[in-house]
């Protein structure tokens, strides 16, 4: 069995997203580029060989990115160990590179300071005008309330459809093809989210007509007074945004992505018993409360409250 075709068997066997499989095809890419032929056998992956590989890896990408390609190759390995193509996963006996330490949610009162920034930051222009810092500044808003108070993964955001809100039942449809766990389930609509969401329906109907059930919930291209080539939204576009709004905070400021604001609501709800491990389990869409549990991140004053009641 050689590399390439073991991803394809993998492929065929799984549901794969498309993004799903360009990541796993770029990974073997890279690997089989390693060797003259292009498509190496399994058995010519050892462990010798392996840990050549990732020191030769760790001089060119950071620790997390070749640990990002580590796990998606342990997938391939255990299924290979699994058909008995190969005796053993040896990319489980090489260890990944130790990552430093860095948060991965953000805190509650720096992000209620950038809620305030999307809310309220203004800039002017030459002629005296003043004009929304990161315009269009309401749609940004509303991604980062969305992202906050639904826990929902960037795909999810840019999959969501109008005719995927329950305007009755308060509810939002996330549809398995936008999810990573390829299940389906439904988050609530909180208080504070309802008028943000309520107020971008507006906004849309007066570019687009009433008839929106089908088309994106966040749409920067209806709103942009900037030109684009394409009138979908992509994940990319968000990525770019938090980009940009960290460069405009302080040099230390703690960056903000969709990723982390999913860690943040985990966190925030299990902060002080606020909520239940299997409420928030639910409400993320994992499949096991220890997945749930890895995003989960106590701070220094969190455990001081658990040590003084001993």
């Amino acid at each position: 069995m050689k590399v390439r075709e073991l991803m394809e068997e993998v492929r065929q066997l799984s549901v794969w997203t498309p993004a799903t499989y360009k990541t796993y095809k770029y990974c073997v890419d890279v690997l089989c580029a390693e060797f003259e032929h292009g498509n190496p056998d399994l058995e010519e992956i050892t462990v010798g060989w392996l840990t050549g590989y990732r020191a030769r890896c760790l001089a060119r990408l950071s620790p997390v990115t070749f640990n990002s390609r580590r796990r998606h190759f342990c997938v391939l390995w255990k299924h290979a160990v699994s058909r008995k193509y190969i005796e053993e996963n040896i990319f489980r006996l090489v260890r990944p590179a130790p990552v430093p330490r860095k948060p991965k949610a953000i805190p509650r009162e720096v992000l209620a300071r950038y809620v305030q920034v999307l809310s309220s930051a203004r800039r002017e222009l030459r002629d005296g005008t003043e004009v929304d810092m990161f315009p269009p500044q309401f749609f940004w808003l509303a991604v980062v309330k969305t992202l906050y108070t639904t826990g929902m993964r960037l795909r999810q955001l840019v999959g969501l459809k109008w005719k995927d809100i329950d305007w009755g039942a308060r509810s939002i449809r996330l549809r398995a093809e936008t999810s990573k766990t390829k299940r389906e389930w439904d988050v609530p609509i909180s208080d504070a989210l309802l008028p943000t969401l309520e107020d971008l329906r507006r906004r849309t109907r007066e570019i687009v007509g009433y008839d929106l059930a089908d088309r994106q919930v966040f749409c920067l291209p209806l709103f942009s007074t900037r030109p684009f080539k394409h009138d979908v939204m992509t994940g990319e576009r968000v990525i770019r945004f938090f980009a940009r709004f960290h460069s405009k905070q302080d040099e230390d400021s703690v960056r903000m992505t969709a990723h982390k604001i999913r860690h943040t609501t985990a966190t925030q709800l299990l902060r002080g018993n606020r909520s239940s491990l299997k409420v928030v389990q639910e409400l993320l869409g994992h499949t096991t409360p220890y997945t749930t549990l890895q995003y989960v991140h106590p701070d220094l004053e969190d455990m001081r409250a658990a040590v003084d009641l001993l």
